[in-house]
């Protein structure tokens, strides 16, 4: 059992002979961080980099990328209308049935409809 004690953001812990560093939140400083605590193994610092750091990088690219995409939601969907009306119009040249596009053009209007409401 140890006794840990904060003084001005400095960790005094009995098991630790000399100064301890004061324990930051910067991410540079996470080995020092687990080494301070006690938490020295291998299985631990992989956790902490592929578990919390690599996990928290993944989430914050999720989030900027759906931030993006609603951003620019609008054109995304008028594209994709474009898209059908030509495929509206090409169809009947090549034998295929125009409603099957019309079908696709609703849809995507409705999709469009459902998350720019959504999204904002």
């Amino acid at each position: 059992m140890s006794i840990k004690i904060a003084i001005n953001g400095g960790i005094l812990d009995q098991g630790i002979q000399g100064p301890i560093a004061p324990s930051t939140p910067d991410a540079s400083h996470w080995l020092v961080d687990r080494l301070a605590d006690g938490t020295n193994t291998v299985g631990s610092w992989l956790v902490d980099l592929f578990g919390t750091k690599l996990g928290g990088w993944l989430a914050q690219l999720l989030d900027h990328g759906l931030t993006i995409l609603n951003a620019n939601s609008p054109e995304i969907i008028t594209f994709a209308i474009v898209v059908c009306a030509g495929g509206m119009m090409i169809a009947p040249l090549f034998g295929s049935h125009p409603s099957k596009w019309f079908g696709r053009a609703m849809g995507t209007f409705w999709i469009g409809v459902i998350w720019r409401v959504l999204g904002s």
